[in-house]
């Protein structure tokens, strides 16, 4: 079976999408999907589905981030002809903006380097344009220079970029590189400390146009927060019992293991407070409230904590109190039990490759360099817990269900490790939980220490 093209598939469903691809998106519940096996179609929901996908991250494979990948890397040259897509993926317009540059030219030089232009990828002429294209993305990606999907939100490179003229005494590469080198000079250009993106094309002998000028993304510290939601409940005998709730990895690492709720810490769009302003139109969220949105997200667990948002850029918070509630939101009765959630930490993560349960990817950077933990302590008082039930009571009770990368939860007893903290009791406790990667054995420790902490537990 032949996957279906992007352009085939755009063609044969153009009764449902229109002949702009207008009708995609939410609006009219028509979305692009890829699968590696069928290649592309056009999938539509109906409101009821609409509803999931929006509300319970359902139909995941008709969200953006799916398509990102696949749209700017296999479907690059059709989906940049496409307004919708031009607009849903801005480097699409930039890309083919440049290519069709690049067509009406003679020959076309691409440069990047960390601000003094070391490191030149050649020059295009008409006939090879095509297979130079390929080959400068691949070689940009392998040199860590140069990252076309991902262009720093500083400077995205500009389709209206205004194009810079200028004359070389010869046309060697050491002389293009130093009037380059010289313009930006006079023009007070910044270079980004991680590479920049710069086109020139030759218009002629001795002239070149400056086409493009962009910041390469910077590579953030990969940074994450895990939570460890620990309850404390009587057992069938009227004692105190700690448990711990986990859930199972989709993905690598800790693929189909154990693992602690969390998630990066996110860099989010903010609206900025009037037109033209120079407020950061990006926020970089809190561990804890980070911790907080990945507890809800991965697991359900939904924690009342008043004016949550003026925790967003709290980056000193290091505990905050609030309420979980048991039983529906319509019934009077429902239960309300505090919660607080404590900071335990900042750890480094594992140098295993991520099949192995680290963070380091298979180029040797790492996914995430650190994780903060806070550790979600529940008093349910007086209620007991039947933690051998099997019909998942305290799931539906609480309102959890696993999500995002977690696809099961789990309750672990952690009570003799809480009550006596001997190492005996911590490495028993370690080889139960099993988790897939490797720093949420540490992390789990320090948690249980800092239950021990709050309840004022001696050894």
């Amino acid at each position: 079976m032949t996957p279906i093209s992007l352009s085939t598939c755009l063609e044969n469903n153009k009764t449902v999408i229109g002949d702009s691809c207008d009708k995609l998106g939410n609006k009219f519940g028509n979305y692009l999907v890829f699968d590696q096996t069928k290649g592309w179609e056009v999938k539509h929901l109906n409101s009821l589905q609409q509803i999931l996908r929006n509300c319970f991250g359902f139909f995941k494979e008709t969200r953006l981030s799916a398509l990102r990948n696949n749209v700017e890397k296999i479907a690059a040259e059709e989906a940049s002809k496409i307004p919708y897509l031009q607009q849903k993926f801005p480097l699409l317009k930039v890309l083919n903006d440049l290519k069709g540059t690049v067509l009406k030219t003679e020959q076309y030089v691409a440069y990047a380097g960390r601000g003094a232009l070391d490191v030149k990828f050649g020059v295009r002429t008409l006939e090879d344009a095509p297979k130079v294209d390929q080959e400068f993305i691949d070689e940009a990606k392998a040199n860590k220079q140069v990252y076309f999907s991902k262009l720093s939100p500083e400077y995205k490179g500009d389709p209206n970029f205004k194009k810079i003229d200028f004359v070389t005494e010869s046309d060697s590469f050491a002389d293009v590189t130093a009037k380059t080198a010289e313009v930006f000079k006079g023009l007070g250009f910044v270079g980004g400390p991680f590479g920049d993106q710069l086109h020139i094309l030759q218009t002629a002998p001795l002239h070149y146009t400056i086409t493009q000028i962009a910041w390469s993304a910077f590579p953030k510290p990969g940074l994450a927060t895990d939570i460890i939601p620990i309850f404390k409940s009587k057992n069938l005998d009227g004692n105190d019992q700690y448990f711990v709730l986990t859930g199972t990895r989709m993905l690598d690492p800790g693929k189909g293991k154990n693992a602690l709720l969390g998630g990066f810490t996110g860099i989010e769009p903010q609206k900025r407070k009037e037109k033209g302003s120079v407020e950061n139109p990006f926020m970089l969220d809190s561990p804890l409230f980070t911790a907080l949105k990945e507890g809800k997200e991965e697991s359900g667990l939904g924690i009342q904590i008043p004016n949550i948002q003026d925790l967003r850029e709290d980056y000193e918070a290091s505990e905050v109190s609030g309420k979980v509630f048991c039983g529906d939101k319509s019934d009077p009765n429902r239960l309300a039990f505090d919660a607080k959630i404590i900071r335990i930490g900042q750890f480094k993560t594992g140098d295993a490759l991520m099949k192995d349960g680290g963070e380091r990817l298979a180029n040797g950077e790492k996914r995430v360099y650190t994780t903060t933990g806070y550790a979600c302590v529940v008093d349910l008082g007086e209620s007991i817990i039947n933690l051998a039930d099997k019909t998942d009571a305290f799931f539906k009770n609480f309102k959890l269900s696993a999500a995002d990368d977690i696809k099961g939860l789990q309750i672990n007893d952690i009570t003799a490790a809480v009550l006596d903290n001997s190492e005996e009791n911590m490495k028993e406790v370690e080889g139960r939980l099993q988790f897939g990667i490797t720093h949420h054995n540490t992390v789990m420790i320090k948690a249980i220490e800092t239950v021990r902490n709050h309840f004022n537990i001696k050894a």
